[in-house]
Order: C-alpha cells, then structure tokens, then sequence
C-alpha cells in the first residue's frame, strides 16, 4: 500500500526531457499529504469518538477531505497538461506551409511589381538629383563669368587630404617633443608640468595656424568679400605666429632658472615679453623660437593647400561631386536592379526548401509531444487512483485501531473509484496522425511549386519582358 502511494507521489524519472521542461505535473510529498488531510491524527481521533458510527452507511468528512485534495492535485495536472497541447497545437497552426506554397504561385507577378516599384522610386529621385546637379552647376557658371575664371573647383581628393593630415600630425609632435625638453629641462615646476605644457601649446599652435592658413587662403578668391577674409586671415596668421612664440620663448625663461638663476616668476611674464622682446642670448631659446615659427608656418601651410579657396567652388563643388557619384551609382543600380531582385527573390525560394525540409519533422516532433502528454496524463490519473484508495484504506485501519465500537459496514466494503471521468483532456483533433499527413501533403506541394517559381523568375529577361 505505501509502496504504491510512495510510486504515485514519486514517479521515475522516465519522461522525456521536453516534456519535463514544458510542463511538470504537480509532485506530492506523503509527509506533507498526510499532515494536510491530518490523515492518521483524525483517523485515530475519530476512532476514539466511534466516528463514524457502526451504522453509518456514508464516509465521513475526513475520507472527503482526502479526496477532494487528490481530486485538486489531479485538476492541476491536467491544467498545465492542456496548457502544454494548446501550445503544441499552435506551433503546428505556425508551421503551416500554405502560405509558402501560395508565394511560390504569386512570385513572378510579385517580382514584376517590386521591380516597376523601385523602378518608379529610382525615376522620381535622379530628375531631382539632375535638377539640384544643374542649379549648383549654373552657380558656378555665373561665379565665373562675373569674375573671370576660367577653371571650376579644384577638390582636393581624400588621399591628399590624408597626406597632409599626417603631416600635420608630424609638425605637432615635432613641436610636442622639443617644448617638452625645453620646457622641462630646469623647470621650477618639475618635468610632468613641463610635459603637461608641451602638450597644451603645441595643440593650439598647429590647431590655430591651421585654420588661420585655411581663412587666409580665401586671398586667392576673387570676390572683394573672400579676399577681405582672407587678408585679415594672413595679418592675424603673421602676428600670432610672431607673438605666440616669441611668448613661448619668455614663458620658458620666467618659468625655469638660466645660468644659475632663480626664476622671476609668471607674474613677470608679459613684462619681460614687452620690455625686452629679443633679450635672450641661450642658445635653447632661439631654438625654441626657430621649431615654434616653423611648426606654425607648416601649420599655415597645410590649412592654405588643405581645399579648394574659393567659398562658392568649395560648397558646390563638394555638393556635385556627391551627386555626380550619386546619379552614377543609381545607373548602376537600375541597370542591375532586375537581376539583383531576381537573385534576392531566388534566394528567398531557397530558403523555403531549406524550412520545408524541415516542416515535417518538426511537426512530427510536436504530434510527438501531443501523444507523450496525453499519456503522461493517463498514467498520473491511473496513479492518482490508486494513492486515492491507499489513503483511504489506510486512513481507515488506523480508525479501526483506535475505536473500541464496531467498525462501519462500509469500511469492509470495497472502496469506490475517485472519478474516472471528472477530469479530461480536451482533445476534439483525436486523430493524431492527421497533423503529419497535411504536414507531409503541404510539403510534397511546396516541392512541386518551387521549380515552377524558380522557372518563372528565371523567364523574366532583364530587359523587362518574360
């Protein structure tokens, strides 16, 4: 009798892994039931009241206790269990092939429709392309009419654009190296500040002469506005480059000991800057002053030649470079795009194989987890049967120990089946193997229509018939 309540409350371990994960029945601990239905205490409390009675006919509210908790354990198990088919039998409603088999019937005229729809995409967007390439054209025209000129823009391409950045990069750490050692070398405020601004000075030297090149530049313009901007572009490249390093030269003195001496201090900087402009004599700091002109006149340099001068042929020339290479590659695209779409189309028709291949097993699979399931049900209410008359029975052998009365004459009667039909599972689809025929008969259609579509795509000439 334990035995069988002990194998109902802990079933071997034999179900499958799917199912196990999916869906677990309600396990029940004996110790745990036992307290819960207070099966031996009542049994034993009740014998020693006579309850129930030598004549009672009916079992009493304790034998009810014990089956209405199994009846709640039995009605769990089968809500889970229906929530796992319903699941099931969705995921085979998913895995319908109709609408793969239906796409394959419709592809050639879908195909046509994507097509003359990017066609009509691609024929909207290159009359603006040409009308925004005329009117910048037409700007460029008149600039040079008024003026004079005889070229266009002159862009200057990526790859000297880069050259250039990276001589610039050169400049800079030219500069960063020699303020380093000449700024750290006997320095009142220790080498790590020296680094510190080496570091700071030569990013606003190269960035500054930089863009006062690309601004002084404009000179070469022929409009009164460029020229003006870049006039005072040049007056302002020639004072900073001045002022900026002969300032880095006094910074240097007032900020380190020279032969011996203490250092004056920053207060004292623009004094010495003013008052005595060229009165260094050390050999470190008319080096310092050559390096700083340099780097800044290399920094003009590269700003002046780094693009086209003229404001007008710069904003319009890179504007129709764009859409000059724009308008190309839509060319391209339009000459191509029926085969491109073709090639996308049939690759779609590849991947449906790929997924047919695999309909069937998996449906299959689910048919699979539909049966296992259902019979996992079947043997959990078997086995909840027979917990349900081992509890009874032992429910009432300890009644019997304790009363000194009769026992009832129904107790040596046998005990009544819990309800073999209160609880069952949903399955108006009983008819399992209906799923993997259907399964079987979508996928012989979807082999039978995919040559068809691959056929048609490939009858369609690129030159637009079929």
């Amino acid at each position: 009798m334990w035995q069988t309540i002990k194998e109902f409350l802990f079933p071997a371990r034999d179900r499958s892994p799917e199912l196990e994960d999916q869906v677990a029945f309600l396990t029940l601990d004996l110790e745990v039931l036992k307290k819960k239905v207070s099966l031996v205490q009542d049994a034993r409390k009740n014998g020693l009241s006579d309850i129930p009675s030598s004549e009672q006919k009916s079992p009493d509210g304790t034998e009810q206790a014990i089956r209405n908790e199994v009846m709640s354990r039995v009605a769990d198990a089968k809500t889970k269990a229906s929530a796992h088919l319903d699941n099931l039998k969705a995921a085979i409603k998913r895995r319908q092939l109709a609408p793969s088999v239906e796409r394959c019937k419709t592809i050639a005229r879908q195909f046509v429709d994507a097509f003359d729809a990017e066609n009509e995409r691609l024929d909207r967007d290159r009359p603006r392309m040409e009308g925004e390439l005329s009117a910048l054209q037409k700007e460029v025209d008149e600039y040079r009419k008024i003026y004079g000129l005889r070229r266009g823009p002159k862009l200057i391409d990526e790859e000297d654009r880069n050259n250039a950045l990276s001589l610039l990069l050169i400049f800079a750490l030219a500069q960063l190296v020699a303020n380093a050692l000449l700024f750290s070398e006997g320095s009142l405020y220790g080498l790590s500040f020296g680094l510190l601004l080496a570091l700071i000075l030569a990013f606003f030297d190269i960035v500054i002469h930089f863009n006062l090149g690309r601004i002084g530049a404009r000179v070469e313009a022929p409009d009164p506005t460029s020229k003006w901007h870049g006039g005072l572009g040049i007056v302002m490249a020639l004072l900073t480059v001045i002022a900026w390093n002969l300032g880095l030269v006094h910074l240097r003195l007032v900020s380190r000991a020279i032969d011996g001496s203490e250092p004056v201090g920053w207060d004292e900087w623009l004094p010495s800057l003013m008052g005595n402009t060229l009165g260094f004599v050390d050999f470190l700091s008319w080096a310092l002053l050559v390096i700083g002109v340099a780097c800044s006149f290399l920094a003009l340099r590269s700003g002046w030649l780094w693009d086209e001068p003229i404001p007008v042929f710069r904003e319009n020339g890179r504007r129709m470079a764009r859409l000059t290479f724009d308008i190309s590659e839509l060319t391209e695209k339009r000459a191509g795009l029926r085969a491109q779409l073709r090639e996308d189309y049939l690759s779609e028709l590849d991947q449906m194989d790929k997924d047919a291949k695999n309909h069937v097993g998996l449906v299959t699979g689910h048919v699979s987890g539909i049966k296992a399931k259902v019979e996992h049900f079947a043997t959990y209410k078997l086995r909840s049967e027979e917990v349900y008359k081992a509890l009874i029975g032992a429910y009432r052998i300890e009644n019997q120990r304790a009363r000194e009365s009769p026992a009832p004459i129904f107790f040596g009667a046998p005990i009544g089946d819990l309800s073999p039909d209160a609880h069952q599972l949903d399955l108006p689809e009983r008819d399992f193997g209906r799923f993997v025929k259907e399964a079987e008969r979508q996928y012989e259609e979807l082999k039978r229509e995919l040559p068809q579509a691959r056929k048609r795509l490939l009858g369609i000439s690129d030159e637009g018939g079929s």
